[in-house]
């Protein structure tokens, strides 16, 4: 799993900016893992709460 540097709550394209820069991602290959990992719960999108409102760490990741 790759995660930048930042703080796990910020906005989205805060957190799209931080993958390009640390990870040299392209903003579409950000844009697609921010999605992802804000959909699983381990980042949090401050600007799009609703959009993410049901996201949840999966069960087995905790064990």
């Amino acid at each position: 799993m790759k995660m930048h540097t930042g703080k796990g709550s910020l906005p989205f394209d805060e957190h799209v900016r931080l993958f390009m820069e640390q990870w040299d991602m392209s903003r579409e290959e950000a844009e697609d893992y921010t999605d992802i990992m804000c959909g699983l719960a381990f980042l949090e999108a401050t600007d799009r709460k609703e959009q993410y409102k049901d996201a949840k760490q999966p069960e087995y990741f905790w064990g």
